[in-house]
């Protein structure tokens, strides 16, 4: 669980040798600037998740299911974790038929150009390739500021939770003080952010849940400040979202409902 990631990281001791006092610069990686760095993706862990295969490189010992991790430094947050909204961009992106790879990403507006095919929840292009709506978030955890922003993608079914964020997000305001009746700005907010099983007739799985915490505390603010002014210069991999790739035909025509429904 998070208390034994979290007593590992504390048990990790890193010592300072008097002869390494007077190498002061850091020469030889003048180009290793933001735009060289990946962000991070916060990660909920599923069943089949390489995260609880002792045997796959990203494993992670202690984690269960539902469990939160950062795929790049392996911390696990636990199934419940304070966050802090820095930016939101909903887009498209696109994959090779059948659950294949990665292609690209696109803004929603480049998206329906290239869209030959818009059935909902399945939109294809003219190569046949798939067009995955993504609710994109980026994310910094309270409590584990130094860890920088991390990328959080909700597609599918999560992005009903995620247009219920978005409007709670809206309609926050302060209740007391001077600033009363005056809108809460969402990067002033802090949520709840935890994983609830779910279960339908086609498997069962964690989903992400947010509730409104209260307003960010000064250190968060700072920190979260400063990541803010270095989102444009960042780098995101969306081919880490290849949990969450479109379903395959099979899948889509063995569905029945809302499309948009799926375990994962």
């Amino acid at each position: 669980m998070a208390e034994q990631a979290k007593k590992a990281v504390e048990e990790e001791v890193i010592k300072t040798y008097d002869y390494l006092a007077e190498d002061t610069k850091e020469t030889g990686y003048e180009d290793m600037t933001n735009e060289t760095m990946a962000i991070p993706w916060l990660k909920i862990i599923q069943k089949q998740t390489p995260e609880l295969d002792k045997n796959k490189p990203e494993y992670i010992k202690g984690t269960e299911e539902g469990d939160m991790v950062n795929n790049l430094t392996k911390t696990n947050y636990g199934s419940l974790c304070q966050v802090v909204l820095l930016n939101f961009t909903r887009m498209y992106t696109e994959w090779k038929p059948d659950r294949g790879d990665f292609v690209t990403n696109h803004t929603v507006e480049h998206a329906e150009e290239i869209a030959a095919s818009k059935v909902f929840g399945n939109w294809k292009t003219e190569d046949g390739n798939d067009l995955q709506e993504c609710y994109m978030y980026l994310v910094l955890i309270v409590g584990h500021e130094d860890e920088g922003a991390m990328a959080f993608g909700m597609t599918s079914s999560k992005i009903k939770e995620a247009m219920k964020l978005n409007s709670v997000s809206k309609l926050k305001r302060y209740t007391t003080g001077a600033h009363a009746g005056e809108h809460i700005l969402r990067q002033h907010q802090v949520y709840t952010l935890k994983t609830e099983y779910t279960t339908n007739e086609k498997g069962s799985w964690f989903a992400p849940k947010f509730d409104f915490y209260g307003v960010i505390e000064e250190m968060t603010f700072l920190a979260s400040n400063e990541e803010r002014k270095l989102l444009p210069t960042k780098k995101i991999d969306y081919a880490q979202l290849g949990n969450d790739k479109p379903k395959s035909s099979g899948d889509i025509a063995a569905e029945t409902g809302d499309s948009r429904e799926r375990p994962y």
